[in-house]
């Protein structure tokens, strides 16, 4: 199967459960229990197996016990053999000296996703306990930015004077794959010749909503993702580097109902 044939089997998955009953009641019947709104406001962060984001959302009610909602997020993704480390034991946030490094890492991923789903409640006893409970699906398309990774080097063999560099598969420097000629990471703030990986992204999990306020959201959130980019993600060198990222995540989120 040919790269483009997965990516169309893909997106018609995606299209599948985002969009399916779309075409439901556009209302809210006053004599059921579930969502007693119209529409709400989120924001939060997520934690997952491969990095972190932070999440805006909005939510559209279309009945009683389902809702659309439309979803952008940022997030930094890593590969797992990504490990940091240091020349220098006094290294750090406080500390003196050189910054730590990852070893053999050529790119930083950043992923920005803007998706569309919905949410569906899932038992209407769980408001009795002051919980609301939810099932949430969403999919679209994914923005990967790939930013270069610099590492500062040592000039001279004394290692008085050092300078930083990337990868260039054009034209490698051995420098920046000899652990004795690295003296530290350069900084977030080297380097902003970005590229660009386009993508698809697929998302689905559990919310539980435990405000004691009907018109605010306080909210856990816990599933899994999956990001299938086009073409392979180059993150690291001397590993094997894909197009795949599959992660599980745990979130917090507050907003405003209406």
């Amino acid at each position: 199967m040919t790269q483009l044939t997965k990516i169309k089997w893909l997106y018609s998955f995606l299209l599948f459960f985002v969009f399916l009953n779309t075409n439901g009641q556009d209302n809210i019947n006053p004599e059921k229990k579930g969502y007693n709104y119209e529409k709400a406001w989120s924001g939060g962060i997520k934690l997952r197996t491969d990095g972190w984001g932070i999440t805006g959302e909005y939510d559209k009610i279309k009945n009683y016990k389902r809702s659309l909602v439309y979803q952008i997020d940022l997030g930094e993704y890593k590969h797992p053999k990504m490990k940091r480390q240091s020349i220098d034991p006094n290294a750090g946030i406080f500390g003196g000296g050189f910054k730590p490094f990852v070893f053999g890492k050529i790119n930083s991923l950043y992923a920005l996703h803007f998706a569309a789903g919905q949410r569906h409640l899932l038992a209407e006893q769980a408001r009795k306990n002051g919980v609301l409970i939810n099932f949430q699906y969403l999919g679209g398309f994914t923005l990967g930015i790939l930013k270069p990774y610099f590492i500062d080097v040592f000039v001279d063999p004394v290692g008085l004077q050092t300078e930083s560099i990337s990868y260039n598969k054009n034209d490698p420097d051995p420098r920046f794959l000899n652990i004795f000629d690295i003296a530290g990471g350069s900084g977030f703030g080297t380097g902003w010749k970005l590229k660009f990986r386009p993508g698809l992204h697929f998302k689905t999990g559990l919310q539980f909503d435990w405000s004691a306020q009907d018109d605010f959201i306080k909210a856990v959130e816990i599933g899994f993702s999956y990001d299938e980019y086009f073409t392979d993600v180059p993150l690291m060198l001397l590993v094997d580097n894909k197009a795949r990222f599959f992660n599980l995540y745990l979130g917090i989120a507050l907003g405003k109902k209406k």
